[in-house]
C-alpha cells in the first residue's frame, strides 16, 4: 500500500514494513544523530502485482512480453497528491523522482520474478525507499567498524576529510554501534565546507565475516547465500568498488579508483580481491583525476608485480584523443608499466573516441569498454529512444571483431534489455554490473541468448 512518512515519524514497530535499515536511520534521529531530514515512501504494490498476475506465465519469452505492457501501465501512474505536498518546500522534481521510485520498484519485481519465480514475488513485499534531503555534497564515503583491529575505518568516495572531521566519523559510528547494539556501515556526507558531518544511509555489517589482515593475507567479506552458477556467453562482471560483499557466481570484477583514492586501501582492495578470486580477471580503472593518476598507476604497479596479480588488468580513463591516450601510456611506462605482462582497457564515452577508434586501437589496447550513458548524453538521445546510441556503436563493432578485442558496457542503459540483446546479437564480451544486478542479469542473459539462438536456428531451416 502506497504511503509517505516523514523520516523521523518511523517507529520500531514499523520494521516489517519499511525493513530495518530504515528503522535503524530513524532511530538515530530520535538519538539525536546528525542525520538530515527525509521521506520514506512505499510502493504502489498492490497495482504492480495485480498487473503481474494477470499477465502470469511460465513462458520466459512471453514473461518479457507482457512484463513491456506491465512497465508501461505502472510508469503512467499518476504522481500521488500526498508526496508531491511532502516536497512542497523542496527543491525536488517530484515527476522525476516518482518516475525514478516506480522503475526501482519495478526492477526490484523483475529481478525476485526471474530468480525466485511467481510465487514468492507476488508475496514479497517490494522495499521501501527512503528520500534524503540534503545541500550539495563535497564529501562523502562510509565507514564502518573492525572489530578484530579495534579501529573504524574510512573510504572517501569523493573530497577530503580534515582530521578533526575523521576523529568525528569515528565517535559517531562507535556512539551509533552501542546504541544500535548490531555492527553497522554507515554513508556518511558532508554538504559543503565548513557544514556538519551527517548519516544519510545504514546498512548492516553482519558478523559472518572473514576478518582483515593489515598484510594483505585475507579478505573482508560478506557471505552471501550462492546460487546456481548460470553460464552464459555474454559474461557479467560485477563492480565492486564500493561494497564489501561479493557474489560467488562471477565471470570477472570490475574495481574503479574512483571510489578509493587512499593509496593504502586500494592496494588492500585490489590485493585481497585479486587473491580471493584468482580464477577470475580483475580489471582496475585509474581514477581521472591528475593528481590521482600517477598514486594509483603506483599502487597498481605494486599489486601486479610485487604481490604476484597475474589476474590484474588496467583500464585507461576515458581520453578525448589519442595524443592524451598516449600522454597515459607515457606515464605509465615511466612506473615499469607497458603492454608487456600487462593489459590495457580503455574506457570510449565520446563520439570522437567512436570516430577514430582505428586509430586508439593502433596504439595498442586489449580490450574497450563502452560507457553507454555517456555516450548516450553526448549524442543528445531522447528518453526511452537509444537507437543513435546503436547506430553509433555499429560503426565500431566490426573493428573490434576484427582486432579479436572483448568489448564491455557498463553504466544504466547496459541493463536496458534492447541494448542488452543488442550486444549479445552483436557478439559483445559481457556487461559490468552494481552487485544487486550480477545476481539476476545471467539467468536474463541466458535466457535472451537461448532466444537468439532459437530465432537463428528457425531462420536457418526456413532457409
Amino acid at each position: 500500500m502506497f504511503n509517505v512518512l516523514p523520516l523521523n515519524q518511523i517507529r520500531d514497530e514499523d520494521s516489517p514494513l519499511y525493513g530495518q535499515s530504515i528503522i535503524n536511520l530513524a532511530r538515530l534521529i530520535r538519538l539525536s544523530f546528525p542525520v538530515p531530514h527525509g521521506l520514506v515512501i512505499t510502493p504502489p504494490d498492490a497495482e504492480l502485482k495485480k498487473a503481474i498476475k494477470r499477465f502470469q506465465t511460465t513462458n520466459p519469452e512471453i514473461f518479457e512480453q507482457n512484463f513491456k505492457i506491465i512497465k508501461d501501465e505502472f510508469l503512467n501512474i499518476p504522481v500521488p497528491v500526498l508526496l508531491t505536498e511532502h516536497l512542497r518546500y523542496q527543491s525536488i522534481d517530484a515527476d522525476k523522482l516518482w518516475q525514478g521510485l516506480l522503475t526501482n520498484w519495478l526492477e526490484e519485481m523483475r529481478s525476485v520474478l526471474w530468480r525466485l519465480g511467481y510465487e514468492i514475488a507476488l508475496t514479497q513485499p517490494l522495499s521501501a525507499q527512503p528520500v534524503i534531503f540534503t545541500g550539495p555534497i563535497a564529501t562523502f564515503g562510509q565507514a564502518y567498524h573492525d572489530k578484530e583491529l579495534d579501529k573504524v575505518l574510512i573510504t572517501i568516495d569523493k573530497g577530503g576529510l580534515s582530521v578533526d572531521q575523521e576523529t568525528e566519523i569515528e565517535e559517531l559510528v562507535r556512539r551509533a554501534n552501542r546504541k544500535l547494539f548490531l555492527p553497522q556501515v554507515y554513508d556518511w556526507i558532508v554538504e559543503s565546507p565548513g557544514k556538519d558531518l551527517k548519516i544519510v544511509k545504514l546498512s548492516p555489517f553482519t558478523d559472518n565475516l572473514e576478518k582483515v589482515s593489515s598484510d594483505y593475507k585475507s579478505t573482508n567479506k560478506i557471505k552471501l547465500k550462492d546460487l546456481p552458477k548460470v553460464k552464459t556467453a555474454y559474461k557479467v562482471w560485477a563492480d565492486l568498488s564500493g561494497t564489501l560483499t561479493v557474489n560467488p557466481n562471477l565471470d570477472g570484477i570490475f574495481i574503479s579508483g574512483d571510489q578509493i583514492p587512499n593509496f593504502d586501501e586500494l592496494v588492500f582492495k585490489l590485493v585481497e580481491t585479486g587473491k580471493s578470486f584468482k580464477h577470475l580477471p580483475l580489471i582496475f580503472k585509474l581514477s581521472p583525476n591528475p593528481k590521482l593518476t600517477s598514486l594509483q598507476a603506483e599502487a597498481y604497479a605494486f599489486c601486479k608485480h610485487k604481490q604476484d596479480l597475474a589476474n590484474l588488468e588496467l583500464v585507461i580513463p576515458a581520453v578525448r584523443s589519442v595524443k592524451e591516450l598516449s600522454e597515459v601510456k607515457q606515464l605509465l611506462s615511466a612506473k615499469n608499466i607497458n603492454r608487456r605482462g600487462n593489459k590495457f582497457w580503455l574506457e570510449i564515452a565520446t563520439p570522437e573516441n567512436i570516430l577514430n577508434m582505428s586509430d586508439y586501437l593502433e596504439s595498442g589496447l586489449d580490450g574497450i569498454i563502452l560507457k553507454l550513458d555517456q555516450l548516450a548524453v553526448q549524442i543528445g538521445c531522447q528518453i526511452g529512444d537509444f537507437r543513435p546510441v546503436i547506430k553509433m556503436v555499429q560503426q565500431v563493432i566490426p573493428i573490434l571483431h576484427t582486432h579479436k578485442l572483448p568489448f564491455l558496457t557498463t553504466g544504466i542503459l547496459s541493463w536496458n534489455s534492447d541494448l542488452l540483446q543488442f550486444f549479445i546479437d552483436q557478439g559483445g564480451s559481457g556487461v559490468i554490473a552494481d552487485l544487486p544486478n550480477s545476481y539476476f542479469l545471467p539467468e536474463y542473459i541466458n535466457f535472451l541468448e537461448t532466444r537468439t539462438f532459437k530465432k537463428r536456428v528457425n531462420s536457418d531451416s526456413k532457409e
